[in-house]
Order: C-alpha cells, then structure tokens, then sequence
C-alpha cells in the first residue's frame, strides 16, 4: 500500500479545567494531528507533544518539523505491506518517537480501515471492554481534591492517579486513603524528588497506593532502582521507558515493578507492543496512560 496523501493540522484547544503537575500548568492542548489516505480509506493519528518541553524534550512545533522535514518523506518514497512496517522505515531517525508516533498511529487506523477491523484486533487484542481510571492535577486544597475524586468515583471510575509536589505528597495520600479506605489510587510525581527525600516515601507506604509513578528523575534507571529496594510501594516507570530495551534493564536491575505504557512516547503502537511483551514476559504488569489527548488520540 502506498500513501496518496497525508495531511498535517495544528490545533490548540482550551481545557475545560486547568491541569497542573510538578512540572507545569497548563491551561491548553496544542496538539499536531495527521491524516493519511489511500484508496479510498483513511486514518488519524494524534501526536502527544505539548506546547513546552517539560514532560519531553519534544514539542508541537518539533514533531511538525521532524514530520515534514524526514518522517513523511521516509514514508511517501515506498510502499508499505504492513503497518508495523512504519516502526522498521523510521528507525534510521534517532529520538523523535513522538513525532514518529503522530504518523504511525494514523497509518495503523488506515490499516484497521483498510480490513474492516476493531484496531485491537490487529494488536493482537481479546478483550473488548477494559476498566479506566481518571488522572487528577494538582488540587487549590486537600478539600478540592476529595471533592474532585468523589466526583470521578460518582461518574464510573474505580480508579485515580493523583499528581503530587514536594511539600503535598504526604497530605494527598494520608487524606485520600482516610476518605476513601478501598481506594485504588496511585500517585505520579513527574521527576519532582530525589534520593534524598526516601524517608518521604516511607511515610507514604501505610497508606498503600497501588504505585507512585517516576518519583525521581526523568532519564533515571539506577536511583529508582535504590528507591525500590528501600520502600514497599511499588515504582511505576513512565518518563524512563522509550524502548523495549529500557524495559528490559530497568525490569533486571530492580528500578520498576510496573511500567506505564504510552503508545505516543514510545514512538508507536509497534514499540509499545515491543515493550509490552518484555514486561509480559517478566511478569511485570503494565497500563496505558494519557497525555491530555483529544478524540483521536485517546481512540
């Protein structure tokens, strides 16, 4: 199959509320959407870059650039027998995986289009309902947030990761596990701690979050692996993981017992199955995660 025709869109919308981390406050998605086309069918991909490079060294503008400058060029030049044949076409571009991701996602879709098939099914999926759970920013008071998380329970959820900061982290869990005693709630603190602030962590483990996700640096392996070894609740790497490869050594040295997979940082559905069946096979569980994403990008 070759691409007719791929069509690139910016788009910045506001949030209805406001969504805040340790890391910034965001008040609108820019978001860069892909169409692609051929014979008569078509696909969407949605790329997971923000407006700044907080969460990632990618942004909006530099996955347009990386796409029309080499991705789509790649792609445009072959045919291409299969989706997965996306992921092996790109690999010569080093980093770049969510740019990757925006084009790779939409040429899926189009191959899902194509057959008449549930995406899933092409993955290789079984299941056709999964249990969601919602992300909660960083709350004006513990009172806001017990209200908030009281609210997502009311709408269906039946589970919560909740944004932590140094100063909140202890109030947050404390409070949540006291209103909410069969609460499955984790914690993610996007890079926001150290090594130094263990004794922290301890005083968070009797209130048994399911897991705290990336607490200490972004591009760390060796300093969670410390963390792990020193507290009960279980460390979910997110930022860490881009390939199957560094699922693989984080899962040896002890760095992670969960891994939050995210299709648009890891470069595609390709990759992210790649690095689903390395935890797969080492017994480590792994979830999807969000990126604030609009329609196309949470389908």
């Amino acid at each position: 199959m070759k691409l007719e025709r791929v069509e690139l869109f910016v788009v910045r919308l506001p949030l209805k509320n406001a969504y805040e981390t340790s890391g910034a406050r965001e008040t609108h998605m820019t978001r860069v959407l892909c169409r692609v086309e051929s014979e008569g069918a078509v696909g969407w991909g949605e790329s997971v870059a923000g407006e700044v490079p907080w969460y990632s060294g990618e942004t909006a503008r530099t996955v347009l650039y990386a796409l029309e400058e080499f991705i789509l060029p790649e792609l445009l030049k072959t045919d291409l027998a299969s989706a997965d044949e996306v992921d092996r076409r790109l690999a010569w571009i080093r980093e770049h995986r969510m740019a990757k991701a925006t084009v790779e996602m939409a040429v899926w879709d189009l191959f899902a289009k194509r057959a008449n098939k549930p995406l899933s099914a092409l993955l290789g999926g079984t299941r056709d309902r999964i249990l969601c759970g919602v992300a909660i920013g960083i709350q004006p008071s513990i009172d806001v947030l017990m209200e908030t998380i009281r609210r997502e329970l009311e709408g269906g959820y039946q589970r919560v990761k909740l944004k932590i900061k140094p100063g909140l982290e202890v109030e947050i869990a404390e409070a949540t596990r006291k209103n909410f005693p069969g609460l499955a709630f984790m914690l993610d603190a996007n890079s926001a701690y150290t090594l130094k602030d263990v004794a922290l962590f301890k005083r968070i483990d009797p209130t048994k979050p399911t897991m705290i996700e990336q607490p200490l640096a972004y591009d760390d392996l060796i300093d969670h692996a410390a963390l792990q070894r020193q507290i009960a609740t279980p460390v979910c790497l997110d930022e860490s993981i881009h390939t199957s490869e560094d699922a693989r050594k984080a899962i040896e040295i002890g760095a992670t017992r969960v891994i939050n997979i995210k299709a648009g940082r890891v470069g595609g559905l390709a990759s992210a199955k790649r690095v689903h069946d390395v935890c797969a096979s080492r017994d480590i569980p792994v979830w999807c995660g969000g990126m604030l994403e609009m329609g196309i990008g949470r389908a």
